[in-house]
């Protein structure tokens, strides 16, 4: 039986990925955050309701 070497050499480094500003939330964190807090979405809402009202206003 031939004897393997159980520490392989390590493979070239992964590339290191630019760094970049985070995403804005994925829509799956989204989606559990509307779960389990409803009202934060509601005031979000209410928010860019007023937001759009007051800029017809002006």
């Amino acid at each position: 039986m031939a004897r393997t070497s159980l520490f392989r050499p390590p493979a070239s480094p992964p590339a290191r990925q630019p760094a970049s500003p985070p995403a804005s939330q994925p829509a799956r964190i989204r989606q559990s955050i509307n779960q389990f807090f409803p009202s934060e979405n509601l005031v979000k809402k209410e928010e860019a309701l007023i937001q759009s009202l007051v800029e017809r206003l002006h």
